[in-house]
C-alpha cells in the first residue's frame, strides 16, 4: 500500500510540474506576443494630448485643422513611355508611345519624331535632338 501511495504522489507531482511549466510557457508566449503585436507609435501619439499644456493642445489642434484644410497638389500625369518601334518593311514605320501608335516623321507635342532601330529621336524647331531608347520615358508630354 505504501508503494502505491508513493507512486500516486509522484504522478501528481509530475502533473503539477507539467501544469506549472505550461502556465509559465503560456505567460511567456503571451508576453512576447503582446510585445511584438503592440503598435510602434511614438509616445506622444500614443498618449494623445494627455501631458500637454492648454497652449500646446491648442497648437496641436490648430496644426491638425490646418493640415486638413490644405489641399494636396494634384499629381501631374506621368510622362509617356516609349514601348517599342516598328521598322518592318511591309508595315508603316513608327513607334508605340504610351500605348498609342505614332507614325515616323509626325509631330508630337511640338517635336518631330524620327524612328530608328534602338529607339526614337525627338527634334525640336531649333534643331536640338534628343535620343530616347526603347523602354524610357519621353521628356515631353504628347
Amino acid at each position: 500500500m505504501n508503494a502505491q501511495r508513493h507512486s500516486r504522489i509522484r504522478i501528481r507531482a509530475q502533473i503539477w510540474r507539467a501544469g506549472l511549466a505550461l502556465c509559465a510557457l503560456g505567460s511567456l508566449s503571451g508576453t512576447l506576443l503582446a510585445q511584438t503585436a503592440a503598435p510602434a507609435l511614438p509616445p506622444a501619439e500614443w498618449l494623445g494630448r494627455l501631458f500637454f499644456t492648454q497652449e500646446e493642445r491648442f497648437a496641436i489642434e490648430q496644426a491638425r485643422s490646418h493640415a486638413d484644410r490644405t489641399t494636396k497638389p494634384a499629381n501631374p500625369a506621368p510622362l509617356p513611355r516609349l514601348d517599342g518601334v516598328v521598322l518592318a518593311p511591309r508595315e508603316r514605320r513608327g513607334a508605340w508611345i504610351g500605348g498609342r501608335f505614332v507614325a515616323d516623321g509626325s509631330e508630337l507635342g511640338g517635336w518631330r519624331l524620327n524612328v530608328y532601330r534602338n529607339g526614337i529621336v525627338l527634334t525640336n524647331t531649333q534643331g536640338e535632338s534628343y535620343p530616347v531608347p526603347v523602354g524610357a520615358q519621353l521628356p515631353i508630354a504628347p
